[in-house]
């Protein structure tokens, strides 16, 4: 009988223990190796080490440095909210990368929600700003990799733009709580219905607080209708810039401090071919003279793959990255071995001819 009584004090106190120790787990989430397509590379212009990078249906990650992964933002969604992981564009507070900006939505989920995710803390938690009666986003629609579409005024925080696919462009001056339609700009659809595809601010035109010089590119061939606009008074008006190539949709732009406009073009909106009259089979590099107003070609000599992203060395001007965009070759490094990689052309203004990187 008193082996009984030992024996039940035993069990009892191990189930106590497991209890307790069921009681410390702590659950994360289970690193996939892929959460779709990375649509948008969003790097901090303030804060080192900080970027952020955005995806079709996949939601919107941040990297850490010191514990080399991948941090989810968007896990927090549910299936009331799911669309809400098409993540269209990303921004940044240029004077303060703990200020992140989305404009989410997905338009076959939730009716279409869209929302404007608001972050003061890296991405940690957001504010959830719902959008949908006045535009509509479509993270995984096509025209997912051009951009950025939302931008945050280098000379204020609380001064956003965002270019929407149907209804134009809109201006916020309250870090995106509220919205009103940009009338100075007359685009609103485009036939492909990507619309506006990306929103550039020089930070070099910051005057009385906001930046005055604005760029917008529009989805559509040079032959249908204006695709580049520009302001000089902040969004107030817009005017069309002439001798942008007429064959060719602007994908993506980068500026630098002297004045020139780098931009990449495609045949189509992209990622990837959408019918015979927008193949996204060729493209081309081009640098605009924003002090002159002079075009000039500088595509990489022997490249006339379509091109989706431009960057521009912020501690050198003439160092620039562009890459492909559905755009692969074949490389036989085994007998047995064959696979795909991307082609990402490296040069300067200065040096005409390119090499071209193979990129897993």
């Amino acid at each position: 009988m008193q082996l009984k009584k030992m024996v039940a004090c035993l069990m009892a106190g191990l189930l106590v223990s497991f209890g307790a120790a069921a009681e410390n787990y702590r659950w994360d989430n289970v690193a996939m190796g892929g959460a779709g397509y990375v649509t948008g590379v969003i790097p901090s212009k303030s804060e080192r080490g900080v970027v952020f990078v955005r995806t079709d249906v996949g939601g919107a990650y941040r990297y850490d440095a010191h514990a080399g992964r991948w941090i989810a933002l968007t896990d927090w969604l549910g299936e009331s909210n799911t669309g809400l992981m098409g993540v269209e564009s990303l921004a940044i507070d240029p004077k303060n990368a703990a200020n992140v900006y989305m404009l989410a939505g997905t338009e076959y989920y939730n009716n279409g929600q869209t929302a404007i995710l608001r972050s003061t803390d890296y991405g940690k938690h957001f504010d959830v700003i719902d959008v949908t009666a006045q535009f509509k986003a479509h993270g995984n629609g096509m025209g997912r990799s051009n951009g950025e579409r939302l931008q945050v005024d280098p000379g204020s925080g609380n001064v956003l733009f965002v270019g929407t696919r149907h209804n134009g462009l809109f201006k916020s001056v309250d870090s995106g709580t509220t919205w009103s339609h940009v009338d100075g700009l007359d685009v609103n659809e485009t036939p492909n219905g990507n619309g506006i595809g990306f929103v550039l601010l020089d930070p070099a035109s910051v005057s009385n607080g906001t930046a005055k010089r604005i760029y917008v590119g529009v989805s559509r061939y040079g032959s249908v209708g204006p695709n580049l606009y520009f302001s000089k008074d902040g969004g107030v008006t817009f005017v069309p810039v002439a001798g942008a190539p007429a064959g060719l949709m602007p994908q993506r732009a980068a500026i630098t401090s002297k004045g020139r406009l780098y931009l990449t073009y495609a045949n189509g909106a992209g990622p990837h071919g959408q019918s015979d009259s927008e193949p996204m089979t060729t493209g081309q590099v081009w640098e605009y003279n924003t002090v002159g107003g002079a075009w000039t070609n500088v595509t990489p000599a022997g490249v006339s793959t379509p091109f989706g992203g431009i960057s521009v060395d912020p501690s050198n001007p003439k160092h620039l990255v562009a890459s492909s965009i559905n755009t692969w070759q074949y490389q036989q490094h085994e007998p047995t071995a064959t696979w795909a990689t991307a082609c990402i052309p490296r040069w300067t203004r200065a040096v005409p001819g390119p090499t071209c990187s193979p990129m897993a």
